[in-house]
């Protein structure tokens, strides 16, 4: 349900729920453009009133710490305010058009490697911005790589949330001791004993490459029980080919002493690029790959935008170098394939079936949304096709979303009652690729 926040910010939606707070996208209402915007409810663990203010000391602090950094780096969001409401914290920051690249992986398959490459070079240009100010980013994962316009921007930085929950501190001793701030698979040894180097930073991003190469959480991939070894290379696909040079920097990346790692992301970067090069020059490539080679985010041309402006800002460090045209098309795998198939289940393409229909947008962005809130609300399987695809529902130029696929009418309807608690307009249909079917609903 709607609300305002601070008396001037409108959530939207949710999107998404933690241990550490809430996560909104709202609406800002006293500006003219009503931007969009992403807040961040964070939760202080305080015994007494003393510690409340102790914290509140330390947010402020670290929010100017997360300003700084997105004033100067359009690869990190921009922070627009701050604020204390009802005991609780608040981030209000620029919400960034684009997948994750977890979406981006699942949703049109693994990637190759010079999108890895390039993708990763991206990353550690950010990571050698903000290491060089003493930050450690903490949390480097597929969920906090937002690919807009096909560059990766870093989200969600551990910093302000290690600040907000102190698990104890000592009136002795005057120090504090905090919680673990990193997600178990991509947080590197040190990091979960609560001890994070720079170099955590990088063998998280190393992490996150494995997965893109082969669409594998660290959880699904296992160790070889004797070295420790993340064993990554039997989850490539049949005929996939990884050069040398790029498995040696995995190798180096992902040792388990931080000091073994490379010593900083600029050597690291090094190393890459002096790998990206020798690629290059095997294929009688005419320039070394870049940014530009990640996979295309799927979308589409923007129609009010007025409400949602597109940002704009300069490059940074030069290595990026081109700017990337939206396109309704993606590559999968070394195909082009529709805008519309992102969202679309491969088998659902092909054959009728039953759907237990939640709502319908004429913007994607919007129907990605609602797909995501169901799957948080147990829709595992929940998704969303466009209606033209199967004519027995007519020609609307809308996205069907739907919580559910079900091979025979009675088992949609036995679901049904139960959703309307969540979409009181919900039915069930029969989505066919022949005209002719009667469409059925309940």
């Amino acid at each position: 349900m709607s609300h305002l926040l601070d008396n001037r910010y409108l959530v939207i939606k949710t999107l998404g729920s933690g241990g550490f707070g809430d996560t909104y996208l709202a609406e800002d209402t006293k500006m003219p453009s009503k931007r969009q915007c992403v807040i961040k409810q964070l939760k202080p663990v305080a015994d007494n009133p003393q510690m409340y203010t102790l914290l509140q000391q330390r947010f402020q602090r670290e929010a100017a710490v997360l300003e700084h950094l997105g004033e100067e780096s359009r690869y990190i969001p921009k922070l627009y305010a701050s604020f204390t409401e009802n005991g609780l914290f608040y981030l209000v920051q620029e919400w960034i058009e684009g997948l994750t690249l977890a979406e981006s992986v699942m949703g049109q398959g693994i990637w190759q490697e010079s999108a890895v490459r390039a993708m990763m070079i991206g990353v550690l240009h950010t990571l050698i911005y903000v290491h060089d100010r003493g930050i450690i980013h903490r949390d480097i994962k597929p969920d906090n790589i937002i690919l807009r316009n096909g560059e990766p921007v870093l989200i969600d930085f551990g910093a302000v949330k290690e600040t907000l929950n102190v698990s104890a501190i000592s009136n002795i001793a005057h120090t504090v001791r905090s919680i673990v701030i990193g997600t178990p698979g991509f947080m590197a040894s040190e990091q979960a004993a609560g001890r994070p180097f720079f170099a955590s930073d990088l063998y998280s991003l190393a992490i996150t490459a494995i997965f893109a190469l082969t669409g594998k959480y660290p959880q699904q991939i296992g160790t070889n029980q004797t070295t420790g070894e993340l064993h990554w290379q039997p989850h490539l696909e049949n005929g996939q080919r990884i050069s040398a040079e790029l498995k040696e920097i995995f190798a180096k990346a992902l040792q388990f002493d931080p000091r073994d790692r490379y010593g900083s992301a600029r050597e690291m970067l090094a190393a890459l690029q002096v790998g990206t090069f020798s690629q290059a020059s095997h294929s009688q490539a005419s320039q070394i790959p870049t940014i530009a080679a990640i996979p295309q985010l799927a979308i589409p041309p923007r129609k009010p935008l007025a409400l949602k402006p597109l940002l704009f800002t300069s490059l940074v460090g030069g290595m990026l170098g081109v700017a990337i045209a939206l396109s309704v098309f993606v590559y999968r795998n070394g195909s082009l394939v529709s805008i519309w198939q992102r969202l679309i289940p491969q088998s659902s393409q092909k054959a009728p079936f039953y759907f237990l229909a939640d709502s319908a947008f004429e913007d994607i962005n919007n129907a990605k949304l609602r797909v995501d809130k169901l799957r948080n609300q147990g829709y595992s399987n929940a998704g969303a096709f466009w209606i033209p695809d199967y004519p027995n529902l007519g020609d609307r130029q809308y996205q069907q979303v739907y919580a559910e696929k079900f091979a025979d009418l009675a088992s949609c309807e036995a679901k049904l009652a139960a959703h309307r608690r969540y979409a009181a307009d919900a039915y069930c249909a029969y989505a066919s690729l022949n005209a002719q079917d009667r469409a059925r609903s309940q």
